[in-house]
C-alpha cells in the first residue's frame, strides 16, 4: 500500500455527518478498511454509518472493544467489525487473518496496531479532532 501525499479529506461537524461519511466510504469497492485516530475521534460513530449502509440497524452496531470482533449478519452476508484497542502489540489469537481474507467487508478500529501488516488493508481512514469538529482523511 502506498499512502497518498494528497489524501481525500472530509470535515464533519456532527455525529450525523460522521455517520454519513461512513456510509459514503461503505459504497466504495474497498472491503478491508482500517480506522486510525485517538480515543473519542469518532471511529465507532463512523462505524455505525459504515455498517448501516449495508442495512445493519444502527442500534445493533457497537464498539467491539471488549469482545474484539463483532459479526453482523444480514441476508446470508457477514460483516466484520474488529477493534484492536486492547492489543497494543498485535497478535492473532482470534482468527484475524482468516477474517481479513474472507472476502467479506471488514472494518478495523485502531488499525495502526497492525504496524507493518497495515499494508494488508485496502483503505485507511484517519479521524482527527474531538467534539463536533472532525477531519476525516482517506489514506490510500
Amino acid at each position: 500500500m502506498t499512502i497518498s501525499d494528497d489524501p481525500v479529506k472530509y470535515i464533519s461537524s456532527s455525529p450525523e455527518e460522521t455517520m454519513a461519511i461512513g456510509r459514503k466510504i461503505a459504497a466504495m469497492p474497498a472491503k478491508r478498511i482500517g480506522l486510525i485516530g485517538d480515543l473519542g475521534a469518532g471511529k465507532t460513530v463512523f462505524s455505525k454509518g459504515y455498517f448501516s449502509f449495508f442495512g445493519i440497524p444502527e442500534d445493533q452496531i457497537n464498539s467491539p472493544s471488549f469482545v474484539i470482533v463483532n459479526t453482523y449478519s444480514l441476508k446470508e452476508e457477514e460483516y466484520f467489525h474488529i477493534d484492536l484497542y486492547r492489543y497494543p502489540v498485535f497478535n492473532d489469537d482470534f482468527g484475524f487473518w482468516e477474517i481479513l481474507h474472507s472476502g467479506r467487508p471488514v472494518l478495523i478500529e485502531w488499525a495502526d496496531r497492525l504496524k507493518d501488516d497495515i499494508e494488508e488493508l485496502e483503505l485507511i481512514v484517519s479521524l482527527e479532532g474531538a467534539g463536533d469538529n472532525r477531519s476525516i482523511s482517506l489514506l490510500v
